[in-house]
């Protein structure tokens, strides 16, 4: 940096002193573990109707991210769980009674299973998907089968499909999946993550979406019971953040620059303050004249400023500025 033949010698005294502003890099705080119970839904209906199922959790027991650590910007989430799909196809009536019967439920092409951690931003009636995982069904039924061989309670044909894996859950408990929120999306309530308490608005949830198409051959009517679910398991929270700046140091400045009559202070201090007072004189013990007024002050970013001022009257050969 040039120093101007008549630059204030207290404010390069001060330099001397000081390092220039710290580099704040991300931290994280420990991993919050949760274990969340089974839970599961169902539904029976026709056999060429599609059905809609969703099993859902809370997940409530998170506490919040302690602002006094600094500037939250990340969430990290991810998730552990055994899941399951069910369906149970069933008739009690045949076109022919001499004749066998097939009745086959196909995965169709609008078909799916979704797991994911939901966050539903407070007062709001959306959700975000944070992780997600796909999957599918088993196809249900076989060919050309003997009603008699298939009759219990009442009904000829009773098939039942468990498919205890689908897309990345696995039977026996995986991370099936991973996902993060950034703190600075435009759809996340910070006060749902920040402060105490626990947070609020997160809930585990598998949606099963089932397009049939399947097939009937001697049965005129058939039904499906369809059930989705999952047993226990575990989902954790962890948040990156930035750390404070901590108290500001009394001698905050870190730089002067002089061009002609404009004066120019580069300072740090407390992030978002906006009453600084920047003082002047011709001796280190009294500063009797108030620059704020001519000054333009700015945080480039938190923590950091920088003030301009133009003083066209100073002709003293040495002259302090002192911030406050």
């Amino acid at each position: 940096m040039k120093i101007p033949p008549r630059a204030p010698r207290a404010i390069y005294a001060s330099l001397f002193l000081l390092a220039g502003p710290s580099l704040l890099f991300a931290e994280t705080t420990p991993v919050q573990t949760m274990s969340f119970e089974r839970a599961g839904d169902g539904t029976f209906t026709d056999f060429f109707s599609d059905v809609f199922l969703d099993a859902s959790q809370p997940l409530d027991e998170f506490d919040k991210f302690d602002p006094a650590l600094g500037t939250l910007t990340e969430i990290l989430f991810t998730i552990e769980v055994s899941a399951s799909i069910e369906l149970m196809v069933c008739a009690d009536e045949l076109s022919d009674e001499g004749e066998l019967f097939s009745v086959r439920f196909e995965e169709g092409p609008g078909s799916s299973v979704q797991g994911s951690i939901i966050y539903a931003p407070s007062g709001e009636n959306f959700g975000l998907s944070v992780t997600s995982d796909f999957g599918g069904i088993n196809s249900v039924g076989d060919e050309d089968l003997d009603p008699v061989d298939y009759t219990v309670n009442g009904f000829f044909y009773f098939e039942e499909s468990d498919r205890e894996e689908f897309g990345g859950f696995a039977f026996g408990g995986n991370t099936v999946s991973a996902g993060s929120l950034l703190a600075n999306h435009p759809d996340v309530n910070l006060s749902d993550f920040v402060g105490t308490g626990t947070v609020s608005g997160l809930s585990f949830n598998v949606i099963a979406n089932l397009s049939n198409a399947g097939t009937l051959n001697n049965v005129p009517f058939a039904g499906i019971e369809a059930s989705v679910g999952f047993e226990p398991g575990d989902a954790t929270i962890q948040y990156v953040y930035t750390p404070g700046v901590g108290p500001a140091d009394p001698t905050v400045l870190t730089a002067y620059e002089k061009s002609g009559s404009l004066h120019t202070l580069h300072f740090t201090g407390e992030p978002a303050r906006t009453d600084w007072r920047i003082k002047g004189g011709t001796d280190l013990k009294t500063f009797p004249f108030d620059h704020t007024g001519a000054a333009s002050i700015s945080e480039p970013c938190a923590g950091v400023y920088r003030a301009t001022f133009d003083l066209p009257a100073l002709t003293e050969p040495r002259y302090f500025f002192r911030l406050e």
